[in-house]
């Protein structure tokens, strides 16, 4: 993976980019340049956090990401199991801009633009103080 800070600017700040390279090709992947947020990218791109798991005769056929943010699990897996399908569920406006762009380049995910929860209803989600990572539904 390559590193690489740009001058550009989002809701959450200056914007840095990855590669991300896999034997079907090489990825960009762009994340808001806040806080911590290289470090959590970096920690799930590299598979320190979700290890692949080899378990024989197991193939992965549908990814269902809860929160997506902005799409580094999905990434992470899509260069991995690139016939699998995805859907991503991501209620952060802010985030769903990088997750569409991150994901693009994967014709089997699909973007959800809101939140899953046990019922129907809307809920307000408060913004991280320095990063999409710490949204919630609860003020903090």
């Amino acid at each position: 993976m390559n590193n690489t800070a740009t001058n550009q600017e989002s809701h959450y700040g200056n914007i840095s980019a990855i590669q991300v390279d896999a034997k079907s090709g090489s990825y960009p992947f762009r994340y808001p340049a806040v806080a911590n947020t290289r470090e959590h990218v970096l920690s799930i791109l590299e598979g320190k956090d979700y290890p692949i798991l080899p378990i024989r005769g197991y193939e992965v056929e549908t990814v269902v990401d809860v929160g997506a943010n902005v799409g580094a699990f999905t990434t992470y897996m899509a260069v991995h199991f690139n016939a699998a399908k995805y859907f991503c569920f991501e209620p952060s406006l802010g985030a769903v801009t990088f997750l569409r762009e991150n994901i693009a380049q994967f014709p089997n995910a699909q973007v959800f633009p809101f939140g899953l929860y046990s019922e129907d209803t809307s809920m307000l989600l408060y913004e991280g103080a320095s990063q999409s990572l710490q949204n919630s539904l609860y003020s903090s």
